[in-house]
């Protein structure tokens, strides 16, 4: 819990606008940024850089001391802005006092034009907080990342033990959390096929993935229906494996969805992945472990 807290909240504030406004520094281009390089991940996961919107064409960061001395009228400004254009860690007022479990909160509001009152999440206003607040809210906003429910508590202990006895190097990671955003869905499966663990902890990239699955002695099938020890990859329309699952029963695959800590690692059906992966971009290809001697 102490490593989500202390890398969900940021110690910089990344601001982001439409438009060039007075009163905070210079602003830089957001076409200037190349996220993958220029973003680190924690700040990518903090303030769910995906999804803010196209309109954003300006970005500043600041110190949260700097922010709190702000004119309050500012303040407003700014915060409106990144509620209406997506970023992440600005809360509605309720949902935030809900997840905290607390009545109120030694902090101003900003009033939208909807009458909505939502608040910022910044390191000053985390740092305030009580473990005991801080650890409900954790908990709550993890809860809001994981949309499948593992399937290892409504298994028998005698289904569980035999998948575990073909795959021991997964026994502690099935419904455990990495420790830090990275670790994705490659990697994941990468660990599972080979039993190699440092892979756990990596941000795979597609070619490397790859290189694993032949190196291991898989190869594509055209099967529709898998066997233990299968591996299930999602491609784009220009071959890049962007999602893989493996296979640990007919009924059941080892998968982690997305790269962030508050992704866990899960034991799903197969009728899940399949389906939270169906999109008319992508195609499933089933990879099978060649047999000796063939």
């Amino acid at each position: 819990m102490r490593s989500w807290g202390e890398r969900l909240v940021p110690e910089v504030e990344w601001f982001y606008f439409d438009e060039e406004i007075e009163g905070i520094g210079a602003m830089e281009e957001t076409a200037s940024l190349d996220y993958l390089r220029d973003v680190p991940l924690d700040i990518r996961t903090s303030y769910c850089t995906w999804a803010i919107s196209e309109r954003a064409r300006f970005f500043t960061k600041m110190e949260p001391e700097s922010f709190a001395v702000l004119q309050q009228e500012l303040k407003d400004q700014i915060l409106k802005k990144q509620w209406e254009l997506g970023r992440g860690l600005v809360f509605k007022k309720d949902e935030l006092y809900e997840w905290l479990g607390t009545e109120r909160l030694d902090t101003p509001v900003t009033i939208l034009d909807s009458g909505e009152e939502v608040i910022l999440l910044h390191r000053l206003l985390w740092e305030s907080l009580p473990k005991r607040a801080q650890h409900s809210f954790l908990l709550n906003y993890c809860a809001m990342w994981i949309k499948d429910r593992s399937r290892k508590a409504t298994m028998s202990e005698e289904d569980v033990n035999e998948i575990f006895l073909a795959t021991p190097h997964l026994r502690d990671m099935i419904d455990a959390f990495p420790l830090e955003n990275g670790p994705n869905c490659l990697a994941a499966v990468a660990t599972a096929l080979s039993g190699n663990r440092t892979y756990k902890d990596q941000w795979m990239m597609s070619v490397e993935f790859m290189g694993i699955l032949h190196n291991e002695g898989y190869h594509s099938t055209d099967s529709k229906h898998p066997r233990r020890g299968d591996v299930l990859v999602w491609y784009t329309q220009d071959r890049t494996a962007v999602h893989a699952a493996y296979v640990l029963t007919p009924d059941y695959v080892f998968n982690k969805h997305g790269q962030t800590m508050f992704n866990p690692w899960q034991l799903l059906s197969v009728e899940e992945v399949l389906s939270a992966w169906n999109q008319p971009d992508l195609v499933c290809v089933i990879y099978r472990k060649k047999s000796r001697g063939t």
